[in-house]
């Protein structure tokens, strides 16, 4: 399991809530962590798609859909006032916003 800072995986609350659980036998800061350890162990880990993509390109493993339906994170952009109508900053919350607006 990844626990960047220590805080709850938003999976596994997720999984919590409906009473269901995981055995988690090893637990890493960060994803970039994940690929050396799957890839030369008997371990799983759930992530995001597009990570999973790249754990595939860059190492040997595979994917597999989860059984149960995963949970849509919300995805929030903030920002101080005084930014709020800056032509850079409006173009880059732009980009954001495409980039995790699912269609």
């Amino acid at each position: 399991m990844v626990r960047p800072d220590g805080h709850e995986h938003v999976f596994e609350q997720f999984l919590q809530a409906r009473g269901l659980h995981r055995r988690v036998r090893l637990e890493v800061a960060h994803f970039m962590s994940l690929l050396p350890i799957i890839s030369t162990s008997d371990l799983i880990a759930t992530v995001l798609r597009d990570l999973a993509q790249a754990c595939v390109r860059y190492g040997e493993v595979r994917t597999l859909d989860t059984p149960i339906k995963s949970p849509v994170i919300g995805v929030h952009q903030f920002w101080h006032r005084c930014f709020h109508k800056d032509a850079a900053h409006v173009w880059l919350r732009g980009v954001v916003h495409r980039l995790f607006t699912v269609t």
